[in-house]
């Protein structure tokens, strides 16, 4: 067991690492933030009760019941950040596509491949109505997610880009599973996020 005042020392140590770590933790580590905090209150909570009470069997209980509340608070913390709308997706564009297409091979991650054009009304729609939607965005997090504008296709890494996977329009969507191999094709318009999701888990599983 650690020494008293270096136990003591570590509580308020614990538990702003917590409250840092919940300020400025990217999504998805909130409830590690909250559970360092609740188990630095826990522990301060099971010493102090411990030191009246007195005994090993009392240092015991009380640490047990420190844990406990820690295992709620990264529960609470867990359902919280589950309800928090996802982030916009963060995609890889035209100068490193195939790079990540390869890193990801390598890494057996799955790919999203976005074909889009600047003067393709329908690749905005599905830019703000489709991909946009919470449920797509959150799915996308398990991706490598690359966006490659076709506006001009005669531009070399565009065209062999277009002609590698078989593009003759925009906007079309191609799912890679993390072997590199076609899981999923869209290749028209897309108003329906199921419609999405259910491409993405071609690639992933149920």
């Amino acid at each position: 067991m650690l020494p008293r005042p270096l136990a003591a020392l570590l509580v308020p140590v614990i538990a702003a690492f917590g409250a840092a770590g919940i300020l400025l933790a990217p999504e998805g580590y909130v409830a590690i933030g909250l559970g360092l905090a609740f188990f630095g209150l826990g522990m301060g909570v099971a010493l102090a009760w411990a030191e009246s009470a007195g005994g090993a069997r009392a240092r015991v209980g009380y640490f047990g019941l420190g844990l406990v509340a820690t295992l709620v608070a990264v529960g609470g913390a867990s359902a919280i950040d589950h309800e928090r709308p996802a982030p916009p997706i963060v995609f890889v564009t035209n100068d490193h596509a195939v790079a990540a297409i390869e890193a990801a091979r390598l890494a057996h991650r799955p790919v999203v491949l976005d074909f889009g054009a600047t003067w393709c009304f329908p690749t905005f729609h599905f830019d703000g109505d489709t991909r946009g939607h919470d449920a797509v965005r959150k799915a996308s997090r398990d991706f490598v997610m690359i966006h490659v504008d076709a506006s001009d296709d005669e531009v070399p890494l565009v065209r062999e880009l277009l002609s590698r996977y078989r593009v003759i329009g925009v906007p079309q969507v191609i799912v890679l599973d993390g072997e590199g191999n076609e899981a999923a094709r869209l290749d028209t318009y897309v108003d329906d996020p199921r419609v999405v999701l259910g491409a993405l888990r071609k690639a992933t599983g149920p």
